[in-house]
């Protein structure tokens, strides 16, 4: 809401949080990227299979400790109700620079795609 909107509701209304949307050209991007380096591998992989990877690979999962005392990491999920923008942006940035690394020119080939 804008500051008007806001200035007319009543005095008992109380804002309890401010949350920022998510990016879907963002989300966009990175499927694309997904999908560049499913198309450039000879591994089989998916471009779901390649979200899997960069998700445990740029620290978006969950430690889960198994009964023989092992922790395992469970990849989370990056749908808009799961993860807010600020986690999305600090994933998003690691998923650029690993796949730069990995595959120079990659994220302009994505944001051609995407654009």
């Amino acid at each position: 809401m804008d500051d008007e909107a806001i200035r007319g509701l009543p005095a008992e209304f109380t804002i309890t949080g401010i949350r920022q949307r998510r990016s879907l050209p963002q989300l966009r991007m990175f499927w694309a990227l997904m999908q560049i380096l499913a198309e450039n591998s000879d591994q089989g992989l998916s471009k779901e299979d390649y979200a899997e990877v960069f998700k445990l690979k740029c620290g978006l999962a969950t430690p889960v400790k198994m009964r023989t005392g092992a922790v395992e990491m469970i990849p989370k999920s990056i749908s808009f109700d799961k993860l807010p923008q600020d986690e999305w942006d600090a994933f998003f940035s690691k998923v650029l620079d690993v796949v730069e690394r990995m595959m120079p020119g990659a994220t302009v080939e994505a944001q051609a795609r995407v654009g």
